[in-house]
C-alpha cells in the first residue's frame, strides 16, 4: 500500500496521473489548484458490533 501511495504522490507532483486497469487506460492532467478533501469514517457492523475505519483522500476539479 505504501508503494501505491508514493506512486500516486509522485504522479500528482508531476501534474499528470496515469490510471490503468485490465481493460482501460486513462491519463489526466491535474490543474494547478484542485480541491483536496480528507475524510475519516467510522462504521459499525450492527450484527458483530465490529468497528471499521475508512480514510479517504479525494482530489477534485472541474474542466
Amino acid at each position: 500500500m505504501t508503494d501505491a501511495l508514493t506512486v500516486a504522490a509522485e504522479q500528482f507532483e508531476t501534474g499528470s496521473v496515469h490510471l490503468e486497469s485490465a481493460t482501460e487506460k486513462e491519463r489526466v492532467t491535474i490543474p494547478d489548484r484542485p480541491r483536496f478533501e480528507v475524510e475519516l469514517e467510522r462504521l459499525t457492523d450492527f450484527e458483530t458490533v465490529e468497528q471499521r475505519y475508512e480514510l479517504e483522500h479525494e482530489i477534485r476539479w472541474t474542466e
